[in-house]
């Protein structure tokens, strides 16, 4: 199964159209998990023992909450579901995750269990936007609750488009990356980016 889109609505705080679909576990292990590193925005990882109790209850059938998916475009042409529907699948390997990036990747980590559920439904909610300040802003009010970007995250965020560090001769490494694995002699990008603006 892929992508199948069952209402379109607009979001005038973000000017965006929102739509809500469904498509399956098997699904989104193929074609929408690879998109959870695209928008520099979101955080890393999370440790997966806190993800434990999902996994067992994944393997047991639980439907899992949906996920936010999003695209930049500045002009989205279809109307109506069949034509959003279309549009989704079309354009879903230049969508970002906006909300759900710890669920997909417990749900990864499972696809190999004799037990994973791949037809299983998962729901979806997909913001197309103008621009990524609107996916910003939605994406903080979404993690709202959540564990909050640190100081440094969000000093990345906001600066992300001001500088251009490839051009240097230096190596840079954002607090995201560095959670990963530490580059030695690199520098911080919260840090430069904030220095850079005094």
């Amino acid at each position: 199964m892929s992508i199948k889109i069952f209402t379109q609505e607009y979001d005038a705080v973000i000017k965006s159209v929102v739509l809500t679909g469904q498509t399956t576990y098997g699904y989104a292990i193929q074609e929408i998990f690879p998109l959870i590193n695209r928008f520099a925005a979101q955080r890393k990882i999370q440790n997966p023992a806190f993800y434990d109790r999902l996994r067992n209850d994944l393997l047991k059938g639980c439907l899992m909450p949906a996920i936010t998916l999003a695209m930049v475009d500045p002009e989205p042409a279809f109307e109506g579901v069949d034509e959003a529907t279309l549009y989704a699948n079309e354009n879903i390997g230049g969508g970002y995750v906006l909300d759900g990036m710890q669920r997909l990747n417990t749900l990864n980590s499972i696809k190999d269990d004799e037990n994973f559920p791949a037809d299983k439904a998962l729901f979806l909610s997909i913001i197309i936007s103008g621009n990524k300040d609107m996916l910003l802003y939605r994406m903080i009010t979404l993690n709202n609750g959540q564990r909050p970007m640190t100081p440094r995250h969000q000093i990345e965020v906001l600066t992300e488009e001001l500088f251009d560090f490839e051009s240097l001769d230096i190596e840079v490494q954002s607090e995201k990356d560095r959670g990963e694995k530490i580059k030695r002699g690199a520098f911080n990008l919260a840090d430069i980016s904030r220095d850079g603006l005094k």
